[in-house]
């Protein structure tokens, strides 16, 4: 925890509409932003922007919905909403980090195991394994993109996902256009 309560001034990173938070990390997904920035929480150190701007292409992002930290803080996954994929980046050296790779075939078809549909939330456990929520799923992977399983289907429009820290059960917000507006609370075993 903080010692005391401080504020970021996050209007020198030039947000254009801000839409997820992760830990020192502000998704961005409006006008030609298309970013994470990476902050310091005091300040000290200039801004990261992730990402090569809007598009479908290598370290482009297509309205990135959510972030999450590796264990070691090195690289951090994006749920890329529009690309039907998640992003993965080293946030290590340069102003800019390196897009390291991508991975999810953009389906909602359940039987397309590896399949992402519009992601809404990405996390990360301890051990490495990126957990990944969209329109119809919440899926497993290793740390390098590899499916792992699927751990919920059929499911209403994920939007976003954390995990407890003591039980590790992974705490799931809905979408308010799926119509559920609810957060369901799912026991992991992988």
């Amino acid at each position: 925890p903080l010692p005391e309560s401080k504020e970021v001034d996050v209007k020198k990173a030039y947000l254009s509409r801000p839409y997820g938070v992760g830990t020192l990390a502000i998704v961005d997904s409006e006008g030609d932003q298309h970013c994470v920035h990476i902050v310091t929480l005091d300040g000290s150190k200039p801004n990261k922007v992730i990402g090569n701007g809007f598009g479908s292409g290598d370290g482009q992002l297509n309205f990135p919905q959510d972030v999450a930290f590796t264990p070691d803080g090195r690289r951090i996954a994006v749920a890329d909403y529009s690309n039907h994929r998640i992003s993965l980046f080293s946030i290590r050296g340069g102003p800019s980090g390196k897009w390291i790779g991508s991975f999810g075939l953009g389906s909602d078809d359940p039987s397309i195991e590896p399949s992402i549909a519009y992601p809404g939330g990405v996390t990360i456990d301890a051990n490495g394994y990126i957990l990944v929520v969209d329109c119809t799923r919440l899926s497993v992977f290793d740390a390098h993109g590899q499916f792992v399983k699927q751990l919920v289907f059929p499911m209403q429009g994920g939007s976003g996902i954390c995990l407890h820290p003591h039980t590790q059960q992974a705490i799931v917000c809905q979408a308010p256009a799926s119509g559920s507006h609810r957060v369901i609370r799912y026991d992991l075993i992988h």
